[in-house]
């Protein structure tokens, strides 16, 4: 069945033909390879930088078409258990591959295969490789590529992709949060960039005095951002443009001076931010839900999040919220 919402489709692929009408707009054809009754979904969620699909048949299959135009397809291949090929190169669980706008397409998926497609605008796309992975920057000329990361790199892109889109299918909550969706798109993009980005040469890291001064630039950026934003959650790709350096050297600066990465040290920020909210009332008087408060602040993985909260704080987010001045004054009678 398809969804009616215009930025939400859950597919459920019963036979070739059917399927093809929905890919129809994609310009894109599949053909059917092996006998049986063909089984899977195709799901499509939009995001704010542009959208992720999640797509897994039974049945080998035959792609070709061209990507949609003005955004960049960044794919990592879920599961397989017969020979995949991307442009006749073969591909496996946790490759990746990329497509350049309107690029052709040109695939054999084999049986149980899976796939999560992020497609991101060009020119966000462009923007953080500028001010987050300048090294990858070839990317841009480059129509299509294969990538096979490493093992641990492997297994990591298969998890955070399949958990992101299995949460999108099922989880209106976090479909409807603006905030959610925006991390979950920054961490799966630069999840993504970082394994490509790996195999190149590393630039000269700073030292310690050097580093100490970037991150005491990211405090303060981070810091005059958020009261601009009105609380909107900050991404280590707004701290790379504020102080005007890499992803990797900024992330060394971080490690040196605070004994984590940047992206742990904004998580960080929100849990604070998400213990303060907790902790006041809404407007109407009313103790806010540990969902909503969560989702404000880009936690896309709420069974993640309160476990982060504990490690955090050493109580679980109701706990903190019991504390809440609407609730103390339901138990006093004040």
């Amino acid at each position: 069945m398809a969804n009616d919402a215009a930025d939400f489709l859950d597919y459920e692929i019963a036979d070739v033909e059917s399927y093809a009408t929905v890919l129809r707009g994609a310009d894109m054809e599949i053909s059917q390879l092996e006998p049986g009754p063909l089984r899977g979904h195709h799901m499509r969620v939009g995001l704010p930088g542009g959208e992720i699909s999640w797509i897994e048949t039974n049945l080998p299959l035959r792609g070709g078409g061209r990507f949609p135009s003005g955004v960049w397809t960044l794919s990592v291949v879920t599961r397989t258990s017969g020979r995949s090929l991307q442009h006749d190169v073969e591909v496996r669980g946790g490759s990746l591959i990329y497509h350049r706008p309107g690029e052709k397409h040109d695939g054999i998926y084999g049986r149980d295969f899976s796939v999560v497609c992020l497609c991101m605008r060009e020119e966000l796309f462009g923007k953080t490789l500028r001010n987050e992975f300048p090294e990858l920057s070839d990317l841009l000329g480059q129509r299509w590529h294969v990538y096979e990361p490493a093992e641990d790199k492997r297994r990591d892109l298969i998890r955070q992709f399949a958990q992101a889109a299995a949460i999108l299918r099922t989880n209106e909550h976090v479909r409807g949060s603006f905030a959610a969706k925006a991390v979950m798109e920054d961490e799966l993009l630069a999840s993504f960039l970082d394994a490509l980005a790996e195999g190149f040469t590393p630039s000269p890291m700073p030292g310690l005095a050097h580093a100490a001064g970037l991150v005491r630039l990211a405090e303060e950026f981070a810091t005059e951002l958020a009261r601009k934003s009105g609380g909107q959650p900050l991404s280590v790709g707004d701290l790379c443009a504020g102080c005007g350096v890499p992803r990797r050297i900024l992330s060394h600066a971080f490690h040196q001076v605070l004994d984590m990465g940047p992206a742990t040290y904004l998580r960080r920020l929100r849990l604070n931010q998400v213990r303060r909210s907790l902790q006041q009332p809404r407007a109407d008087g009313e103790p806010k839900s540990v969902t909503e408060t969560a989702l404000e602040q880009g936690f896309w993985h709420l069974g993640r999040f309160s476990f982060q909260y504990r490690e955090l704080f050493g109580e679980s987010p109701r706990e903190s919220a019991r504390r809440c001045p609407s609730r103390n004054h339901e138990r006093t009678g004040t």
